[in-house]
């Protein structure tokens, strides 16, 4: 068979289109091979990976077998710091138990870190692929309380804190107690209400004032005869005669919201440190409650119930518990696990107050019956295992503390403030020196330490 030039060319005019595609399709697969290949460099030799394992020895080499120790802290008290003295690879600090970290075998020093706890400075060395816990005792500091008397004026009506300063209400006038002056003329039969921050309220005839810079009373043009003052002295309670309780911005002088009330009955506000959270004391026929007002979710929950008189219902500072005091029992309720531990009582228990220094610490006086005559106990309380360290008597208080006029806690949580029954006003200072409150003033120089009964 013959085939000519024609049938070649007419061959050619009917596949031209097959012809095109096959030469694309090569044209693309060599694209595809020189994108997987990997760049040679001129003058360097070439590795080629064995076919068999593709890629092994690359794998091989990005693989190591760790070394690291894993190391568990714990400690006897909630949320200690610890702190290295090594800087340790992506690990930041300080570190909070508990906790458990990877590092490299090598010997270590941290310190384990709490506020009112003894500092405590630790080593350990780990092996390679080692497991370890290591478990932190913290003790709390020594305290070496003293009483201070501060004024020869017996009887003050109130007194407070102001910016790290004392004052205290006296007749019809507040003064300063370090510079012994009148700051501020108040209205007769005047009651006052103290905060750790600017703002001093003052109450007359259902009048309300507040004093943020002395001299001047500002009306606040509001009635109540149940009023609370917030810790920074910013905001206020106001129970109103709708049974409503009213929020105030002192700075402002505005009315932030208000809430009805659970039940009737309210007799007591206690304000948490952090302003968003408040405790409500109601009486109904011989029952106390407490509950608790979120003023985020306005969320009311009754969360205790007793047929005692209710002194306290005061938050610890991170909000964890709530110290509760009556005059037979001192109580912790928990809002973690929502149960309650009673503090022993000391025999002869007749009454008792409380303050938080830490959220792990306690200030507890307890007035006891004992020996026929009445003497008040002041202990140091550890929170987790609830156990008691005797300080002080209030052995220089002839007529022993004013419980009705309670003591105020300093903001830096060093030394309490408190009155003797128809006497002076004193100092229970906790740590530290007068000069950390009294820094320019010549008080009496004489201190009191009662140890012992």
């Amino acid at each position: 068979m013959t085939i000519n030039k024609t049938q070649v060319l007419n061959f050619l005019k009917k596949c031209w289109i097959f012809i095109l595609l096959l030469c694309i399709l090569l044209m693309l697969g060599l694209i595809q091979m020189r994108l997987k290949s990997p760049p040679i460099s001129e003058g360097k030799p070439v590795t080629l990976v064995d076919k068999k394992e593709p890629g092994l020895s690359s794998l091989k080499n990005l693989i190591k077998p760790s070394n690291k120790a894993t190391v568990s802290f714990t400690a006897n008290q909630d949320q200690v710091q610890i702190l290295f003295d090594q800087r340790l690879e992506n690990l930041p600090q300080p570190l909070t138990t508990p906790v458990k970290i990877e590092i490299d075998p090598e010997q270590y020093t941290f310190q384990a870190i709490k506020t009112g706890f003894t500092t405590q400075t630790l080593s350990f060395e780990v092996k390679k692929n080692e497991v370890k816990e290591i478990k932190i005792e913290l003790s709390p500091q020594i305290i070496n309380p003293q009483f201070y008397q501060l004024l020869s004026e017996t009887g003050p009506a109130g007194f407070g804190w102001k910016n790290n300063g004392v004052f205290y209400h006296f007749q019809n006038q507040i003064k300063d107690l370090e510079t012994n002056k009148t700051v501020a003329v108040l209205p007769l039969n005047s009651q006052v209400s103290f905060s750790l921050g600017e703002a001093i309220l003052v109450s007359s005839d259902n009048n309300l004032f507040i004093i943020n810079q002395f001299p001047q009373l500002v009306n606040l043009n509001l009635k109540s005869t149940l009023t609370t003052i917030s810790p920074s002295g910013t905001k206020l309670s106001l129970f109103n005669s709708n049974q409503e309780l009213e929020f105030f911005d002192l700075k402002t002088l505005t009315k932030e919201g208000k809430f009805s009330l659970a039940q009737s009955g309210l007799k007591q506000v206690f304000w948490s440190d952090q302003e968003n959270q408040l405790a409500l004391v109601f009486q109904k026929e011989n029952i106390n409650n407490i509950y608790l007002l979120n003023l985020d979710n306005s969320e009311q929950k009754q969360i205790f119930s007793t047929s005692e008189t209710i002194n306290q219902a005061i938050f610890s500072p991170q909000n964890n518990n709530l110290l509760i005091t009556t005059l037979n029992q001192a109580l912790v309720y928990n809002f973690n696990n929502q149960k309650t531990k009673t503090i022993e009582p000391a025999p002869g228990l007749k009454n008792n107050l409380g303050f938080w220094r830490g959220e792990d610490e306690l200030i507890l006086i307890e007035k006891v019956s004992q020996n026929n005559r009445i003497i008040d106990k002041i202990w140091q309380i550890e929170l987790k295992s609830l156990d008691k360290k005797f300080l002080l008597l209030s052995a220089p208080l002839s007529r022993r503390i004013n419980f009705k006029n309670p003591p105020v806690l300093a903001k830096d949580k060093n030394a309490l403030l408190l009155a003797e029954n128809d006497g002076p006003l004193w100092l229970f200072l906790l740590q530290g020196s007068l000069k950390d409150y009294f820094p320019k003033s010549q008080l009496p120089p004489e201190d009191y330490d009662y140890a012992a009964p």
